[in-house]
């Protein structure tokens, strides 16, 4: 009897398992970004695999052409672009109707987008994704940056050490401005010149109708401070993911 019952759950739990599938998280492996960095890429892509393996978060990983294709919310809750420096218009169009139904999206770095036969990148997508401005690059000169938090913001309600962190400027890590009422600022560039008015954001989510997106202007792995900081900046990255998946639809 025992045995029976055993079975009756097991096969109770793979039906609905089957019937009920559960959303992945889908991490981009850019094939445009790969022509021109593969080393950095291939750096960042075995990073994060690393990385959700170990948190025990399960992901498919996508490609160009799958994005390009159109990706599907109720497969995926959440679509990760860890170094993307390539988005084809055909890959934004997508993004931007995953969004609409739903789908949820984090970006790190640059995130330009190169419309076909322009050999130019452009910033102007970030206003639409994120609510923000591309206002400028970090000069590699500077060596490093702080990057200082805002406290009382969901997904750093657990960290308690909320102090800045140091930041390698070596990749010229790229600053936003906030020009939605949507989108809010979790992260800036520390500075001590008062006089400068509008505010560099690094870290920055953005709540739409029926998505969130979030922009990181620097991964873990351009965190030089501590360890401590860069099980910070993960810390903020597993709630993120969290609190996207929890609030995506079925």
């Amino acid at each position: 009897m025992k045995k029976i019952c055993t079975f009756l759950l097991v096969f109770l739990v793979t039906t609905v398992i089957s019937v009920f599938p559960q959303k992945k998280l889908a991490l981009h492996f850019s094939n445009a970004t790969n022509k021109i960095e593969s080393a950095k890429l291939l750096e960042k892509i075995t990073y994060w695999e690393l990385f959700l393996i170990n948190n025990k978060i399960n992901y498919d990983v996508i490609y160009d052409k799958d994005i390009e294709s159109g990706i599907s919310h109720k497969k995926y809750h959440t679509v990760v672009f860890p170094y993307s420096k390539v988005v084809s218009q055909d890959e934004y169009v997508s993004i931007e109707k995953y969004m609409e139904n739903s789908g949820n999206l984090i970006a790190f770095g640059e995130f330009c987008f190169y419309e076909q036969g322009i050999n130019t990148k452009s910033f102007e997508r970030l206003e639409y994704l994120f609510g923000v401005l591309y206002s400028g690059y970090i000069q590699q000169k500077q060596m490093s940056l702080l990057a200082e938090f805002r406290s009382q913001f969901p997904v750093t309600k657990d960290i308690a050490n909320q102090l800045p962190v140091q930041v390698s400027a070596k990749s010229s890590p790229v600053y936003v401005e906030i020009i939605s009422s949507k989108s809010k600022s979790l992260s800036k560039v520390k500075s001590d010149n008062a006089s400068n008015k509008i505010e560099k954001s690094l870290i920055v989510f953005n709540t739409m109708d029926n998505s969130k997106a979030a922009w990181f202007s620097f991964d873990p792995l351009e965190v030089i401070s501590s360890r401590e900081d860069v099980k910070k900046i993960e810390k903020i990255i597993i709630n993120t993911i969290n609190w996207f998946e929890e609030s995506a639809p079925n």
